[in-house]
C-alpha cells in the first residue's frame, strides 16, 4: 500500500513537471475587452438599418443580405446599396448573403465596378459562391452549411473539400455541431464559424466549440461571452504537422518516420514530393539522392528503378536505413485504421505543371483518403494549377506574405496561408489581422518545445515540428461528460485531458456558471519552464437537478490536487537525497 500511495503522489509530481498542475482561474478579461490571441471572430448579421450601428461597434464582420437588384434588405429600409452599407463598415468586414443567381450577378457587377477587395459571399449553394468568386476573384466565400448532412464519420474533410471547390474559405455551421466536425474542417486549413443566436448558453456553446468565428444577431451579447474567457484562452483546436515525419529520430520523409510522427501526436505529416523520368512519385526533400541517402543523382533524370536501388541513410543516429518511399506507400499509411483521422500535407518541391498532373491521376486511385490531403508549395505559380485540376483539395503557401498583399496574392487561387516563422504574419497581430478575412496562421519550422509552445500561446492553428515528440505529453483539449450532478458542480468534478498523442488523463476542474442549468469546465495549466499558462475549457454542461451557483465551486478538489502534488514533489526530493547520501 504505502508503495502504491509513492506511485501515485509520483504520477502528480510528473503532472507538475510538464505544467499540468491546475491552477484557480481568476484573472479574466477588462471589462468589455476581449483579451484572447486571436479570439473568434464576431460575426453579426443585421436585418434593421437601425441595428447597423451598434453592430459596427463590436462586429469584426457584418452579414447582410441583398433583393435580385442589389438593394440590401432590411425591414426598415428599402433604399440602401451595398456602397452605402460598405461605406459604414469602415474596419469591419462585410459578408454579403446570396440565395439566387440575380443576387450573385448583383454583387459581382458591384464587386467588379468598385474593386473592393475585402467582401465575402455568403450562401448556402456552392454554385453561387462559385460564380461571384470567378467574376471577383479576390471576394472570398463562406459556405452557410447550417442544413447540410453532417452525419457521416468523416463529414468535416469531405466538407471542406467540397468548400474549398466552391472557392470558400469559411464553413458556417449550426449550433451544437460536434466539436469534431469543426477539428475536421479546420485541420484541412479552411475555417468554421458557428451560428449561435443571442443567448449565452449557445454562444458559450459556439466559443468552446473550436471554431473561429461567433455569428448571431446579438454582437454585444458575443461579445460578453468572450470577455469572460482568460487571456491565455485556448479555445480552438491546435495542429502539429510532423516536418517530413519524425526527423529527430527518424530518417527523414521515411514511412516509419511519418508513423512515429502520427504515433507520437502529430495531426499531420508534411512530405516532400518529386517526379522520376518515368513518371512516378517520389517521397525526398532535396532534387538529388545526394544528402540523405547513400547514392547520387538528380531525381528528375532518374527512373524508380534506378532510385529505389538505394536507400535513405542515418539522416538522424542510430536511424538506420530505409526505403525510398513513393506516394503511394505514403497514401497506405492513412488507410490504416489507427491513421484514420491523421492527414498528409504534400509539398510540391518542383515548379512543373507534369508533377501536378501526375499527382491529381495518383490521387484518383485512392478516393477513400483523399479528403484527408493538403498542398503546399513555394511556387505561387502552380497554385491555379492546383486550383484548376484538384479544387477540393486545399493548398497552401509557404513563402512570406503581408498585411498588404495576402488577398490580391492568395484570395484569387483559395489559398491558405503557411509562412516561415519570421513572416509579418506569423505574430500574434498579424493572425489577428487575417483572422477576420477567413485566414488562420499556420507556420514552419519549430524545433524545440519551447517554440511550440510560444507558436500555441500565440494563437496559432498550426505549427509545422521537427521533433512532435516533445509535445506527446502535453494537455490539447479537455472534455467533460454531456451532463453532470448539481452536486458535482458545486463540489468540484474531473475533467479528461487529452493529450496530443491521444493520451486521456482525468484532472479536477473549475465549475463556471453560465445559465441556470448550465455551466463549464475550465482548467489552468502552468508551463513554467516557457513562462506561459493555457485555460483550457469544455462545451457547456448541464446540471442535472437544478444549477449551482458562483465560479467557486472545485475549491476542493483544486486544494487536493495542490496538497498531493506538493507531497510527490516532497517524496521525489527526499529520495533523490537518500540516493545522493
Amino acid at each position: 500500500m504505502k508503495n502504491r500511495f509513492v506511485i501515485f503522489l509520483c504520477f502528480f509530481s510528473m503532472l507538475l513537471t510538464i505544467g499540468v498542475v491546475p491552477q484557480r482561474v481568476d484573472a479574466q478579461s477588462e471589462e468589455g475587452e476581449v483579451a484572447m490571441n486571436v479570439a473568434p471572430s464576431i460575426v453579426v448579421e443585421v436585418s434593421e438599418y437601425t441595428a447597423v450601428s451598434e453592430a459596427l461597434e463590436v462586429a469584426d464582420v457584418l452579414a447582410f443580405s441583398i433583393d435580385d437588384a442589389g438593394t440590401v434588405v432590411f425591414s426598415d429600409r428599402t433604399d440602401c446599396s451595398i456602397e452605402d452599407l460598405y461605406g459604414l463598415c469602415k474596419e469591419t468586414v462585410p459578408a454579403v448573403r446570396i440565395q439566387t443567381q440575380a443576387q450573385a450577378d448583383s454583387l459581382a457587377d458591384y464587386l467588379s465596378e468598385s474593386g473592393a477587395p475585402d467582401f465575402f459571399v455568403l450562401s448556402s449553394s456552392a454554385d453561387l459562391i462559385r460564380s461571384v468568386r470567378e467574376s471577383c476573384p479576390v471576394s472570398r466565400g463562406i459556405y452557410d452549411a447550417r442544413t447540410a448532412d453532417l452525419t457521416a464519420s468523416n463529414a468535416g474533410y469531405a466538407l471542406a473539400g467540397k468548400a474549398c471547390a466552391a472557392g470558400a474559405q469559411v464553413i458556417l455551421l449550426e449550433n451544437r455541431v460536434d466539436r469534431a466536425l469543426i477539428e475536421q474542417i479546420q485541420a484541412r486549413a479552411l475555417l468554421a464559424w458557428v451560428w449561435a443566436g443571442d443567448c449565452a448558453e449557445t454562444i458559450w456553446g459556439a466559443a468552446t466549440s473550436g471554431c473561429y468565428g461567433v455569428m448571431g444577431q446579438n454582437g454585444s451579447a458575443i461579445r460578453d461571452v468572450l470577455t469572460m474567457f482568460r487571456d491565455d484562452a485556448i479555445l480552438h483546436p491546435v495542429y502539429l504537422a510532423g516536418h517530413r515525419g519524425y526527423p529527430k529520430k527518424y530518417n527523414e520523409n521515411s514511412t516509419a518516420g511519418v508513423e512515429a510522427a502520427f504515433q507520437a501526436g502529430a495531426t499531420h505529416a508534411e512530405i516532400d514530393v518529386h517526379l522520376t523520368a518515368d513518371g512516378e512519385v517520389v517521397i525526398m526533400h532535396d532534387a538529388t539522392l545526394d544528402r540523405t541517402t547513400n547514392g547520387t543523382g538528380t531525381i528528375a533524370q532518374m527512373t524508380l528503378e534506378e532510385i529505389r536501388r538505394y536507400k535513405i541513410v542515418d539522416n538522424v543516429m542510430l536511424a538506420g536505413q530505409s526505403e525510398i518511399p513513393t506516394l503511394e506507400e505514403m497514401l497506405e499509411i492513412l488507410q490504416k485504421p489507427e491513421f484514420s483521422a491523421k492527414l498528409l500535407i504534400l509539398e510540391i518541391k518542383a515548379n512543373n505543371a507534369a508533377l501536378v498532373s501526375t499527382l491529381q491521376e495518383k490521387i484518383e486511385a485512392y478516393p477513400d483518403v483523399r479528403d484527408r490531403l493538403l498542398f503546399i508549395t513555394f511556387y505561387e505559380e502552380l497554385l491555379p494549377e492546383l486550383a484548376a485540376q484538384m479544387p477540393d483539395i486545399p493548398r497552401g503557401f509557404l513563402d512570406s506574405l503581408s498585411k498588404t498583399d495576402f488577398l490580391q496574392r492568395m484570395s484569387p487561387v483559395n489559398a491558405f496561408i503557411d509562412n516561415i516563422l519570421a513572416s509579418e504574419l506569423v505574430s500574434v497581430s498579424g493572425a489577428a489581422w487575417i483572422r477576420d478575412y477567413g485566414y488562420a496562421v499556420w507556420a514552419w519550422t519549430y524545433n524545440d518545445v519551447g517554440s511550440i509552445v510560444s507558436g500555441i500561446h500565440a494563437g496559432f492553428l498550426g505549427l509545422t515540428v521537427n521533433n512532435v515528440g516533445d509535445m506527446s505529453a502535453r494537455i490539447r483539449s479537455i472534455v467533460a461528460p454531456a451532463s453532470i450532478s448539481a452536486d458535482e458542480a458545486k463540489n468540484g468534478s474531473l475533467v479528461t485531458a487529452i493529450l496530443f498523442n491521444g493520451s486521456e488523463v482525468s484532472m479536477p476542474a473549475e465549475w463556471i456558471q453560465i445559465s441556470d442549468d448550465y455551466g463549464v469546465f475550465s482548467l489552468q495549466v502552468s508551463d513554467e519552464d516557457n513562462f506561459v499558462s493555457f485555460t483550457y475549457y469544455t462545451e457547456p454542461v448541464k446540471a442535472e437537478g437544478g444549477g449551482c451557483s458562483g465560479s467557486m465551486a472545485g475549491e476542493t478538489l483544486f486544494a487536493a490536487a495542490a496538497i498531493l502534488s506538493a507531497a510527490a514533489v516532497f517524496v521525489v526530493l527526499i529520495s533523490v537525497r537518500r540516493k545522493r547520501g
